[in-house]
């Protein structure tokens, strides 16, 4: 039985044979590196709550796709009203699939602005932020702190403490020893690109670890 989907890697970093990214892939990158910090709250690792039309209204605006679609194709004559619509149906799997990934969550229902119907709404969860700290981190080093505490907020603000707690505590210690980034950031990202079938960020976050002789921790992307 083949692989089942989605998979963190591939949604943010599948290509054609060509070598771009295909449509999908950049509707899902644009949602997550550019949207994702648009609503980011200031100075925390969670974002403001959001409804899929908000999103659907930004995509229109922001991704290539659907913007050649509705200025260059048929429907270009569609009136906006219908435009958000049709853009809230085609997001829709993709915005599942987020979900399933652990990167957004629905946060809630709200009453529809116009009519008597009920919407969801969403946020994206401290492990889209922490995904983002540490794919900056292979560039930045600035962006290490932000990782260490976005770690830190998520093991500390969990409802299961045998393990979280145990993890903040070892990843405290280690930093304390000037080795966060080399424990602990560069082989997780490496483990992000060398192993392409997580299908939750939570999966990435514990990745399999090993504890060699010298008490360092290695990532085993097995």
């Amino acid at each position: 039985m083949g692989l089942k989907g989605p998979f963190l890697h591939s949604v943010l970093f599948k290509k054609g044979k060509k070598g771009y990214y295909d449509k999908a892939t950049v509707i899902y990158r644009d949602i997550i590196f550019k949207y994702a910090p648009l609503v980011k709250k200031e100075g925390q690792p969670t974002s403001h709550a959001f409804k899929d039309y908000e999103l659907a209204n930004w995509l229109l605006d922001n991704n290539q796709d659907f913007i050649d679609h509705y200025t260059y194709d048929l429907d270009r004559h569609t009136n906006q009203s219908s435009r958000v619509k049709n853009t809230i149906r085609d997001i829709k799997a993709k915005i599942d699939d987020l979900i399933e990934l652990g990167l957004m969550r629905r946060a809630g229902t709200v009453k529809q602005e116009k009519g008597t119907g009920i919407i969801f709404v969403y946020e994206f969860t401290q492990g889209t932020y922490l995904l983002l700290a540490l794919l900056r981190s292979t560039g930045d080093e600035s962006a290490d702190e932000e990782v260490y505490d976005i770690f830190q907020s998520i093991l500390t603000d969990n409802k299961d403490p045998s393990i979280f707690i145990f993890y903040s505590h070892l990843f405290k210690k280690i930093k304390e020893r000037g080795l966060f980034s080399e424990i602990i950031i560069y082989p997780l990202t490496e483990a992000f690109f060398a192993n392409k079938t997580y299908s939750h960020i939570m999966e990435l976050i514990f990745a399999k670890r090993e504890l060699s002789e010298d008490n360092d921790m290695e990532f085993s992307t097995e």
